[in-house]
């Protein structure tokens, strides 16, 4: 089901549609976070996807905290350097 709500919520926001895109972005994270608990990987998705959402209508704050919450989550699981490009 929460792929259902993130899908939905990742359409409107495509769509500009940002409003809308705030409760299935929000019923998404919330579904995950309570089947997967607050440190997985696919919660840090769900946070990305409604901090999107955020951003686009200016909420910049919110959208802020929400990036940097799932970042922790995916430093946790994949370290520190999860963001570093090598180039070969």
């Amino acid at each position: 089901m929460a792929a259902s709500f993130y899908s939905l919520g990742e359409l409107y926001c495509d769509q500009g549609r940002y409003a809308d895109a705030e409760g299935p972005a929000k019923h998404a994270l919330a579904i995950m976070e309570k089947a997967l608990g607050d440190s997985h990987p696919e919660v840090a998705a769900s946070m990305n996807s409604l901090a999107r959402v955020y951003r686009f209508e200016g909420r910049y704050p919110e959208a802020e905290r929400l990036y940097r919450r799932s970042l922790a989550i995916l430093e946790k699981a994949y370290g520190q350097n999860i963001l570093t490009l090598r180039s070969s």
